[in-house]
């Protein structure tokens, strides 16, 4: 905790089932846990934080499934870091606008990693709004034939592989499958 002692657990990895309602927050930049000792001696998740924001707030505002949220910040954030990219440069108020932006469908899931690092090399939400709006179906439609017809003897698992390469996450794979 920034504000507190750091003792190490033996906690560098925890995993959270999907819909297991367990609550959890978010609490700047580098993530952190609130964590208890069972009657085992084992370390227990109590509290996850990583953003100034409370994960159920995220989830009250925002219509988005809880995975992507928490994937972003334990996973791509964490990438991020690793790649040697300053995520503290995100603010709260950027998160939330990309979390609006994909709740309203006008950027896809799949493009998360490259709109952060957008946003790390001073981009506005404005142009990334736009360099990474989702496609409309007539140009997905018109994407897709094009790679078919140049490539009339590939698998279909092939073709999804160009395709998604030629959309660069402005097409979620559902969509273009």
């Amino acid at each position: 905790h920034p504000n507190g002692v750091s003792i190490t657990y033996g906690m560098e990895e925890y995993f959270i089932p999907e819909n297991t309602g367990i609550n959890f927050n978010f609490n700047k930049g580098e993530p952190y846990v609130k964590a208890a000792i069972s009657k085992n001696g084992n370390a227990v998740l109590k509290q996850l934080y990583v953003n100034d924001t409370p994960f159920e707030e995220l989830m009250k505002k925002f219509d988005i499934e809880p995975i992507i949220i928490a994937n972003l910040f334990l996973s791509t954030f964490k990438d991020m870091r690793r790649c040697g990219l300053a995520t503290e440069k995100i603010s709260k108020e950027d998160i939330e606008s990309v979390l609006a932006l994909l709740e309203s469908k006008r950027i896809s899931k799949d493009s998360l990693p490259a709109i952060f690092t957008a946003l790390i090399e001073g981009k506005s939400i404005e142009d990334i709004a736009n360099d990474f709006s989702m496609l409309t179906d007539p140009e997905l439609e018109s994407m897709i034939s094009d790679v078919v017809d140049k490539n009339p003897d590939k698998k279909e698992s092939v073709l999804m592989g160009l395709v998604m390469t030629k959309v660069r996450g402005r097409a979620d794979g559902e969509s273009v499958s």
